[in-house]
């Protein structure tokens, strides 16, 4: 069952509940011990952010960088 509790965290969590709302749901005093405990980066999670990271020209709202073809 307690295994139950860090895999909805960890899910909510990948879903872009904020940590205080996780922290509220799961009734911990501490915010630090959702965090560091219950909570865990899922790979999809975790995959999704190297690939921003790695194309920066794929981001919403950002413009892309010139290429040197672009002329």
């Amino acid at each position: 069952m307690h295994d139950l509790r860090h895999g909805a965290a960890s899910l909510a969590h990948s879903a872009n509940a904020d940590i205080k709302t996780i922290q509220h749901q799961l009734g911990h005093a501490n915010i630090r011990v959702t965090a560091d405990i219950y909570t865990t980066v899922l790979p999809p999670a975790a995959r999704k952010v190297a690939r921003k990271a790695t194309r920066p020209d794929e981001h919403p709202g950002r413009k892309p960088h010139a290429r040197a073809s672009d002329g």
